[in-house]
């Protein structure tokens, strides 16, 4: 089944089902230059449990873009959600809850965590009665690690168990 929206508007509380007897469900994009020419295709949709042989295995929610912007068979997922609720980003075969991969050789960092006001940019690991917080002390600018006694609970640049200064300035239980 096709939906052509060529301009105008769908519509506001609109659902729109799309069954699909090959086990794929999908609203694909295909913008294309003043020329007619593709310029950029993208995917969202799911498999459902008719297609254990997708990419993403059954019952998976996807988004991809196409790298061959003339075969709408050759994609690269960009993320997908497992039927286990497993999370890929550059991988439509998530090992653990969340899962980033990249194949490329610039020294960009897969990953970042900002933060955008005066909180400090921080993640937290715990297990079973512990917790540590690492991150970016907002109050000195400094890299810390900083422990909980209490899953859930560590608080960074609160009993900092190290930190280092931007100086490179290196402290041990400070």
């Amino acid at each position: 089944t096709v939906v052509s929206v060529n301009s105008g508007n769908i519509g506001s509380n609109v659902v729109a089902e799309i069954p699909d007897p090959t086990g794929w469900s999908q609203i694909r994009t295909d913008a294309r230059n003043p020329t007619g020419a593709n310029t950029q295709k993208w995917a969202f949709g799911s498999t459902g449990d008719t297609r254990p042989n997708a990419n993403g295995g059954p019952n998976s929610f996807y988004v991809f873009q196409y790298t061959d912007k003339n075969d709408a068979t050759v994609a690269d997922y960009r993320m997908i959600i497992k039927d286990d609720g497993n999370v890929g980003i550059g991988s439509n075969q998530p090992q653990s809850d969340f899962h980033v991969s990249e194949s490329n050789t610039d020294t960009v960092p897969a990953f970042e965590l900002e933060q955008l006001s005066t909180g400090d940019a921080a993640m937290q690991f715990s297990i079973g009665g512990d917790s540590y917080a690492i991150g970016i002390d907002n109050t000195d600018d400094d890299f810390k690690i900083s422990y909980a006694a209490t899953a859930g609970t560590a608080v960074l640049g609160t009993n900092t168990q190290m930190s280092i200064d931007s100086a490179g300035g290196f402290g041990v239980g400070s």
